[in-house]
């Protein structure tokens, strides 16, 4: 299979190259500096280089970029980045899961950390909460893949998203912006910017975003949780917000200080606080036949026939996701005139509520709730230094991640007395109180020895030592009102979590070393190719499981150890008016960390897994005022599971690819008009570790499409835009879960539909 990929990438490179033969070198002129192929700055590894410099496959947009591009969160810039696939579980805002290369976690426990990790600001966001970043008064976007175990150390084993802000500037600059879209969307964004004196400088940005929500709610009177709730949750007393569901109630500010301790040192101080405020959530929902596949004609056992419209049902439960983020933190930079000096320290706190109706229906069936309170303190330090052959960065790091979370599974099951359509229940529920402290210490280093005028070696490694101390309860609650039903008829297994009837003390201590040799090779100015090997591991840890069933032997899993060998190129032709860059890489994994749900069990178990594939990404300047880029993504993802076979791996798709045209052109002197169509295709992909119909997405395709005006009005910068997403109205499977043996049923998530909207933004 990587012989074949390689042979697919060299064709489509051979082909890209026949196509940029057309494209002409002439000189680029002011009215048109939007469209040259600039030099893009990254800090893939810790220091500022080139983007073709940097022997790793990666994909980089500016922040004006994601501005054209209308991205509003991290979970957006998927659509541009070939190889990364995110999603979340309700089609809300409760999780994030980002998949790099077929590598993700989709347990959505709150306390598990994902394998392909998210940073902000240079700072590791732990918690898959947090991991949805909203993107507004962005620097940039990087998306690294391929595993970053020796520089950002545990759990970068995929590969990692940064988002990076803007900073505090020298002038000042200001800007503010509004969007307004189809569902009553209202956006409003802002930041000023500039010096409070000759040493300090100071930005505060901010963003509110409301809608209404696509999910139609078409139940009559939808309960708060407080109406149905029993053993440990707390009672809830507000309806959900709002008629519809998966609307936004996102509120964000950003505070930054910037001061100059010395000529050559200056501190960083940073604030944010982010709100997700009751926003509704919601599944379509399916029955399913004897065959185990949607049935179309069919009801499932609670007598509800099949709806063909999506986006909309019934749930007599107002599903919510309630967030709250406080981050803080300091950074201390010290630069000479051939080393630098970098230490920051941060803290996060998180708290979250959530609830879903997982019956998906209009009958008091089943729910699934989540509380959070957990707070991360992260410290690195590092000297990065450089000298005319060598360059070097070593560092330490230490984290701490504290957390009291709990989750209850409940089945109220009242309905109604006997008869067609209604279902009595079981009338309990499992609760789960746990608390998990992690502490996590790593020593690293990084050398990059030029052994030649045109090859340069690059050797690196981390030591890593992980902690976690992990306490569990679970208890079966009987609701009172209900018999027969409730616990004891429905079993518990003897040396099963909830049979203990006490709390499990846990532990898990590992110490491991990832480490990292390449070779590159400068084959000319415009040319670069790379070969290395990669070992990446992302941390044990424990399943907290919904159901309580599991036993207490089989609760922590093992790290996963991932040994990865990758080549690629880093070119440009035509003068720089055609970037390519390409990679093909063979993933041979140790103890693969699975999610299994089946049922309402679930579990993480170790397997052996396997990957191969790669990525090809060009941006080219055919003629003057037209931007083409693309970029296409190859898989082959399979995990071995005992006593199942070959499966393929979750999020995975054999084939993606994105597509991007951009054609600006001047009007009068100084305004200019742009026409931009992008999108993205993904080929059939599963959503469990054990495959099935009921859990599998079909292949899709997502075209936007925007035209933006900028002109000067009042002698300030302003653009006007009008855009479409997904304008031919696609309806893609984007998660969902096969519940057919409990309730007859499949709940699915479907990708938002047709969205039409414009934006007016200022800069001051």
């Amino acid at each position: 299979m990587l012989k074949s990929n390689l042979l697919l990438g060299t064709a489509i490179a051979s082909s890209l190259m026949f196509v940029s033969m057309g494209v002409r070198a002439e000189e680029e002129t002011a009215d048109t500096d939007t469209f040259v192929l600039d030099e893009l700055v990254i800090t893939a590894q810790k220091r500022e280089q080139s983007l073709q410099d940097v022997g790793i496959s990666i994909t980089a947009l500016s922040g004006a970029e994601v501005e054209k591009l209308n991205f509003q969160d991290s979970e957006s810039i998927a659509a541009q980045t070939p190889g990364l696939i995110a999603t979340s579980f309700s089609g809300g805002s409760s999780t994030g899961l980002f998949s790099i290369r077929g590598i993700s976690q989709n347990d959505f426990a709150d306390h598990q950390e994902a394998p392909s990790a998210v940073y902000v600001d240079g700072v590791y966001q732990a918690l898959t909460g947090s991991a949805t970043a909203e993107l507004f008064d962005v620097d940039r976007v990087e998306v690294l893949r391929g595993p970053q175990g020796t520089l950002f150390g545990r759990n970068a084993t995929g590969g990692l998203v940064h988002v990076i802000n803007k900073q505090p500037t020298e002038e000042f600059e200001a800007y503010a912006k509004l969007t307004v879209a189809e569902y009553n969307q209202i956006r409003l964004e802002g930041a000023v910017s500039g010096p409070i004196t000759d040493t300090v400088r100071f930005r505060l940005a901010a963003m509110s975003d409301n809608a209404d929500g696509y999910f139609e709610n078409t139940a009559v009177g939808v309960n708060s949780i407080s109406d149905v709730a029993f053993g440990g949750f707390p009672a809830r007393t507000d309806d959900t917000n709002g008629d519809n569901f998966r609307g936004r109630d996102h509120h964000n500010i950003r505070a930054q200080l910037d001061i100059d301790l010395s000529e050559n040192s200056t501190l960083g101080l940073d604030f944010s606080y982010g709100l997700v405020d009751n926003v509704g959530n919601a599944y379509d929902t399916a029955p399913v036949g004897g065959d185990g596949l949607v049935d179309l004609g069919g009801t499932d056992f609670f007598g509800t026939p099949f709806d063909p419209e999506i986006h909309a049902e019934a749930p007599n439960v107002g599903g919510f996701v309630d967030k709250k983020s406080i981050s803080y933190g300091a950074t201390y930079d010290y630069d000479a005139d051939d080393w630098s000096l970098t230490a920051i320290l941060a803290r996060s706190e998180n708290e979250k509520s959530y609830l879903e109706d997982d019956d998906g229906g209009p009958f008091n069936v089943a729910l699934f709730g989540t509380d959070q309170d957990a707070s991360t303190t992260s410290a690195e330090i590092r000297a990065t230094g450089q000298s005319d052959q060598l360059d070097w960065t070593v560092g330490a790091y230490y984290l701490n991640i504290d957390g009291d979370y709990f989750g209850t599974f409940q089945f109220p099951g009242i309905t109604g007395s006997s008869g067609p359509g209604v279902f009595d229940g079981f009338g309990f529920g499992y609760d789960l109180d746990y608390q998990l402290e992690t502490n996590s210490f790593a020593i690293f280093a990084q050398v990059e020895y030029q052994l030649a005028e045109q090859w340069r070696l690059i050797l690196g490694g981390r030591w890593t030592t992980d902690k976690k101390d992990f306490n569990i309860e679970a208890t079966c609650v009987d609701d009172p009102a209900v018999a027969p039903g409730g616990c004891a008829a429905f079993g518990i297994a003897p040396g099963t979590l909830v049979a203990v009837g006490a709390p499990v003390d846990l532990e898990l201590d590992d110490d491991f070393l990832t480490y990292k040799a390449q070779l590159e090779f400068q084959a000319n100015e415009d040319l670069m190719i790379y070969a290395g090997y990669n070992r990446g591991v992302k941390a044990g840890n424990f399943t907290a499981p919904l159901d309580g069933l599991q036993p207490v032997s089989e609760l922590a899993f093992r790290p996963e150890k991932l040994d990865a060998f990758e080549i690629g190129f880093k070119s440009e032709f035509a003068d720089g008016r055609l970037r390519m860059n390409g990679s093909a890489f063979y993933y041979d994994y140790k103890d693969y960390q699975a999610f299994i749900f089946e049922g309402l069990t679930t579990i993480v178990r170790n397997f052996p897994a396997e990957i191969t594939g790669g990525e090809l990404e060009f941006t080219a300047l055919p003629f003057e005022g037209l931007r083409l880029s693309g970029g296409v993504s190859i898989l082959d993802a399979t995990v071995e599971v005992a006593g199942v076979g070959e499966q393929q791996i979750i999020l995975a798709p054999d084939v993606s690819f994105n597509w991007l045209a951009r054609y600006e052109t001047p009007v009068g002197d100084t305004n200019l008009l742009s026409f931009q169509i992008d999108g993205y295709y993904s080929d059939a992909q599963t959503f469990n570790t054990l495959n099935g119909p009921l859990v599998t997405g079909e292949s899709y395709a997502i075209f936007n499409a925007r035209i933006a005006y900028e002109f000067e009005l009042g002698g300030k910068e302003t653009e006007l835009s009008l855009f479409v997403k997904n304008f031919t109205d696609e309806t893609p499977l984007t998660y969902s879960f096969d519940l057919a043996a409990f309730f007859g049923n499949t709940i699915q998530v479907f990708g938002p539909p047709r969205i039409f909207g414009g934006s007016l933004k200022v800069n001051f």
